[in-house]
């Protein structure tokens, strides 16, 4: 076969097809693996979160164990051991009063297919 019959059926059957067009990601602000989410996206705060709650004070924390640094990424060292929720945010924030439901924290917006089989993040 030569370069212009090889042309010819290229052209003929991206003609036929038509192209390929990739649809637009629907963006969500959270995830739900059984149900619809209970909150719809932009919403300002949890029903279970108080807005008015006293503010100020001081709050003891204490660990069994030692540490010599708070680098969690160090190769070498022990790390301090609740640093990681100090320091770390996740990209999704889970509801207490959902069984499956998380809501973007870092991540401004999720999508995925209806199968859940993969997941695309928006981050702020």
């Amino acid at each position: 076969m030569n370069f212009r019959c090889a042309l010819a059926l290229a052209a003929t059957i991206f003609l036929a097809n038509g192209p390929v067009v990739a649809e637009e990601p629907v963006w969500r602000g959270g995830i739900s693996t059984i149900g619809e989410l209970k909150h719809k996206d932009g919403f300002v705060r949890f029903d279970y979160v108080n807005p008015d709650a006293p503010k100020g004070g001081e709050l003891k924390l204490s660990e069994t164990g030692t540490y010599d640094t708070f680098n969690l990424i160090l190769a070498k060292g022990e790390a301090a051991a609740s640093v990681a929720a100090l320091v770390f945010d996740t990209l999704l924030k889970s509801a207490e009063d959902e069984i499956t439901a998380s809501y973007g924290l870092l991540a401004e917006g999720v999508s995925y297919p209806d199968d859940f089989s993969s997941a695309t993040f928006r981050l702020r």
